[in-house]
């Protein structure tokens, strides 16, 4: 049942089913509650997660108060930008209900992707695959706040009703 789950997240896509199981034997899956922690922004993470089924927000929370950047579901992989270069989280991931997480560490990982360059081949490549989603997500919401600079600029009205909510 685990390698069906996994097989929906983009990190395990084009995997054979041997590929999910020599992964999927490497990780565990757990039950997590609402409001536990998976990832702290600013640390030194030292596991991939995948969520099965729930939810977790991806939040900011150097920022008073905390911007949830994203809300993300069964399928989300977390983790993969730290284990990309080992350097600090840039957000808190935190659970929003009870969610089933499968959590591989990174040691485990990086073995088996040195064992494996066929599968490291595939594993890298959806690696690329998410950040490359995640990037256009980002333009968009770039577009988004600029289209709305662009509006103020060009609507005085529109800026001074802006300003008075603000």
């Amino acid at each position: 049942m685990l390698l069906d789950l996994l097989a929906d997240s983009q990190l395990f896509t084009g995997l054979d089913e041997d590929e999910r199981q020599i992964l999927s034997g490497a990780g565990s899956l757990g039950t997590v509650e609402p409001g536990s922690i998976l990832i702290t922004m600013g640390a030194i993470n030292h596991a991939l997660f995948v969520v099965i089924s729930g939810s977790v927000s991806v939040e900011r929370t150097d920022l008073t108060p905390p911007v949830e950047l994203a809300r993300l579901g069964s399928g989300a992989v977390l983790g993969e930008m730290s284990f990309v270069d080992g350097s600090v989280t840039s957000a808190t991931v935190r659970t929003v209900e009870n969610s089933e997480i499968f959590e591989l560490g990174f040691d485990q990982l990086r073995r088996i992707l040195q064992e494996r360059p066929a599968l490291a081949a595939k594993v890298w490549h959806n690696f690329a695959v998410e950040l490359k989603h995640r990037v256009d997500r980002t333009n968009d919401l770039v577009k988004q706040y600029v289209d709305r600079a662009q509006v103020q600029k060009d609507n005085t009205a529109y800026a001074d009703f802006i300003k008075c909510w603000c």
